[in-house]
């Protein structure tokens, strides 16, 4: 059960921070004028997608991390006791 708690941690801050991204995109985009801002209308879903995908790369890189982690305390108190 520990591990789906973590699983869906690292799932949950993914997904919000992808949302946050694309706020954070919109919001840069409404205040540019002009050409630049039908420009950057162009190019934010590929921003937003390279974004993300490095976003859950990282995600993906915590969890694994955080498992192996776990596995090898597991292992580490079982030879102490």
């Amino acid at each position: 059960m520990k591990i789906l708690k973590i699983f869906l941690w690292h799932l949950a801050v993914f997904v919000l921070g992808s949302i946050g991204l694309g706020i954070y995109f919109y919001f840069k985009m409404a205040k540019l004028a002009g050409v630049a801002g039908l420009g950057a209308i162009i190019i934010a879903p590929a921003i937003l997608l390279i974004y993300a995908v490095i976003l859950g790369i990282l995600c993906l890189v915590s969890f694994i991390i955080w498992l192996a982690v776990s596995y090898f305390r597991g292992r580490l108190w079982n030879v102490v006791k």
